[in-house]
């Protein structure tokens, strides 16, 4: 299916140009952000049938909305879609704060639709879910049909509601959205812990699967508020772990594998016709990130004197010269030896702005945006997130990229004072 044209931003209501506005002048946003965003409502707005210049903050309810992102999975990519969800949800927590609306849709239920799951077939009632309310078997529809899941995964959940209700005095018939409040969950969970037939793990599973049906009628509405499943969860005892044996360091969190860390490379070195890209300057971020390990806030306050190839900053067994690289943030001013590959990235890349802007000072920023000014915090998210776009990964924070640099260290048997050393950290919490 083609693309459709994005209807231009003169036309759109003046709602919208005024949180344009407010962006920029407010949030200080760079042109490149607020034409990002711009963009990825007015693309969410061709998809939907609304008229531009009626585009509002209650243009989208919850079914409405679904409707549109099922279009536009017809037709655009899953990464794509994801901007123009956060794009329309940045535009409505706007709205909200200008009491010009009071609530919005469930972002978090849209975002599980977007996925490249395909369903196995429709989803084939069981006895007991025939038993149970219209409701119930309208949330294992959903799970089948926008979600996806497979029909293994739906019997599992409408057993994880089975399990429950076996433990209380509710009967299938008699189940609804109002039948339990948070008493009475939570006298229906200490039975299932006490009666000691139910695994612990089977109890948390059971209560995930309860709470996902209870989100699915407060956005149809057929409730007005559910349990606090996190106090009842918490109640809960905790499985035993094994004890962490500190020689042999375990980093946790989401990191890049190999093969998309060259992906994430590949896309950074690449033309590109989004105005914040820089191929010679993003390849050098990414590696100086993803390689070196830096910190993001390292990288935006580093200076130009922080690279260095004069004599006194370490030695080399390297044939080819070779940079250092001097955090001078921390401790020690750490000096780390570039790689000849990074020091040949780093090289295009202060050749390049050399070219273009004339030799920086040493205590200018290592790394600036096209115009010359240093980088924030803020721009590197955005510079991640186009990057993550192209080469065809989820979005990520740039501090993945560090952990990912932690986790290449552990496995290649590094010894974890070591990598504390690396990393900049000061003790053995892992963190500085």
């Amino acid at each position: 299916m083609a693309n459709r044209s994005l209807p231009p931003a003169e036309q759109m209501s003046a709602w919208f140009r005024e949180w344009l506005h407010w962006m920029a002048l407010y949030e200080k946003a760079t042109e490149d952000v607020v034409d990002s965003r711009s963009r990825a409502v007015r693309r969410l707005v061709a998809y939907s049938g609304v008229p531009p210049g009626e585009f509002r903050a209650d243009s989208f309810d919850q079914a409405s909305l679904m409707d549109t992102v099922t279009e536009m999975k017809t037709g655009l990519a899953i990464g794509t879609i994801r901007d123009s969800i956060r794009g329309l949800e940045a535009f409505l927590d706007f709205c909200i704060e200008d009491r010009l609306i009071s609530r919005k849709p469930n972002f978090e239920r849209i975002k599980l639709c977007l996925h490249n799951r395909s369903p196995d077939g429709p989803y084939e009632f069981s006895s007991f879910d025939e038993q149970m309310p219209s409701s119930f078997r309208e949330w294992l529809r959903w799970l089948n049909l926008y979600e996806g899941r497979s029909q293994r995964t739906i019997r599992s959940r409408s057993s994880d509601i089975r399990r429950i209700l076996s433990c209380s005095d509710i009967s299938p018939s008699e189940f609804g959205p109002e039948s339990f409040n948070q008493a009475r969950l939570e006298d229906t969970v200490r039975d299932m812990k006490i009666g000691g037939t139910v695994a612990l793990a089977a109890i948390h599973r059971s209560l995930k699967s309860l709470e996902a049906f209870y989100d699915f009628c407060l956005d149809e509405r057929l409730i007005s508020d559910k349990p606090n499943f996190f106090k009842i969860a918490r109640g809960l005892p905790q499985s035993p772990k094994a004890p962490r044996q500190p020689s042999t360091p375990q980093w946790s969190g989401d990191s890049y594998d190999h093969d998309e860390l060259g992906q994430l490379l590949k896309a950074a070195n690449s033309p590109s016709p989004a105005r914040i890209r820089w191929p010679a300057r993003d390849q050098a971020i990414v590696s100086l990130l993803g390689v070196v390990g830096l910190r993001p806030g390292e990288l935006v306050d580093a200076q130009e004197s922080w690279i260095n190839d004069g004599p006194g900053w370490g030695s080399s067994n390297s044939a080819e010269p070779i940079l250092w690289l001097n955090v001078k943030i921390r401790p020690s001013h750490l000096n780390i030896p570039l790689s000849p590959e990074l020091t040949t990235v780093l090289k295009r890349w202060r050749g390049e702005r050399g070219v273009r802007l004339g030799t920086p000072q040493p205590d200018e920023p290592l790394v600036i945006s096209r115009d010359g000014e240093g980088f924030t915090t803020r721009r590197l998210r955005e510079l991640l997130r186009v990057l993550n776009h192209e080469a065809g990964l989820r979005d990520r924070p740039p501090s993945t990229l560090r952990r990912t640099v932690q986790r290449r260290l552990a496995e290649e048997g590094v010894p974890l004072a070591e990598i504390q050393r690396l990393m900049g950290h000061r003790g053995p919490s892992g963190r500085r």
